[in-house]
């Protein structure tokens, strides 16, 4: 997420200036942490899948197919994929890892 997000800091000036490099930069890193971390969330099974499954359909829309007003339902899609997973966040409906990486004392919690 933190690429992401150095991808929307890049592209609020890069609109503002008048070289487009700036923005479309800042798009492509964009685009990338939101792959990044597409990827990590099916590589963590934490969350739901359908939520996850949604925002793979929402990010690989937004960077394909981001031309005229088609905008809006893209928006749609990946609006409700972001409020599913929120969702899934306040209401504790998260899995717990089971991830190699996590320590042995971690595993055996219920």
């Amino acid at each position: 997420m933190l690429v992401a997000s150095l991808g929307i800091v890049i592209m609020v000036p890069g609109r503002l200036l008048e070289p487009a490099i700036f923005f479309q930069a800042g798009w492509l890193i964009f685009l990338a942490g939101l792959v990044l971390f597409v990827i990590d969330m099916f590589v963590a099974n934490m969350m739901p899948r359908g939520a996850t499954l949604l925002l793979v359909i929402g990010t690989l829309a937004l960077a394909l197919f981001n031309f005229g007003d088609e905008r809006i339902w893209i928006g749609v899609l990946f609006g409700a994929a972001w409020i599913w997973l929120g969702y899934a966040l306040w209401s504790g409906r998260v899995r717990r890892s089971s991830s190699p990486h996590m320590r042995d004392e971690e595993r055996r919690r219920p």
